[in-house]
């Protein structure tokens, strides 16, 4: 998705700077409208990516996850590609700067939580799988408020059970 986003973001630019160097005087109001557009197209994209991240971490399974290391001292074998998909998923992810920090947060507690899955080890795993729903719960809760328009600050379930 970057990719198209860059390669958008490209041939857009490369549009407005040929068409200010041939129409002359009001050159720089089109440049200026395309580049409005272009932010506009990026803002649209990363909005986008942030929706399905989301959405992916929600429903990833880190409760059941969580619950069945936690409380029944197993690990399933799906979850190591569980956890390696939302990883690469939050990676991916262009973060507005408010989330930055708890999506940050959460790629640790995944990164805590990998070795253990691998060496199936439920007493190592037990306290990341907790500490990864419970920032995955956080940072839905903040991302889904910024997204309805209402900021992290705001209250309510951010989904994931």
């Amino acid at each position: 998705m970057r990719r198209t986003v860059l390669l958008l973001t490209a041939a857009l630019a490369l549009g407005a700077a040929t068409l200010a160097a041939c129409s002359g005087g009001d050159g720089d109001d089109r440049l200026a409208a395309l580049e409005e557009r272009v932010a506009a197209v990026e803002d649209q994209a990363g909005r986008a990516g942030l929706v399905a991240t989301m959405y992916l971490l929600d429903n990833a399974g880190f409760h059941a996850m969580d619950e069945t290391i936690n409380n029944e001292g197993r690990i399933d074998a799906r979850y190591e590609g569980t956890v390696e998909r939302a990883r690469a998923a939050v990676l991916a992810t262009r973060w507005p700067e408010e989330l930055r920090p708890t999506a940050d947060e959460l790629l640790q507690a995944m990164d805590e939580l990998l070795p253990a899955l691998r060496a199936n080890d439920p007493a190592a795993a037990g306290p990341a799988a907790k500490r990864v729903h419970d920032v995955e719960h956080e940072l839905a809760h903040d991302a889904w408020a910024l997204l309805a328009g209402e900021g992290p600050e705001a209250e309510g379930d951010g989904g994931g059970h």
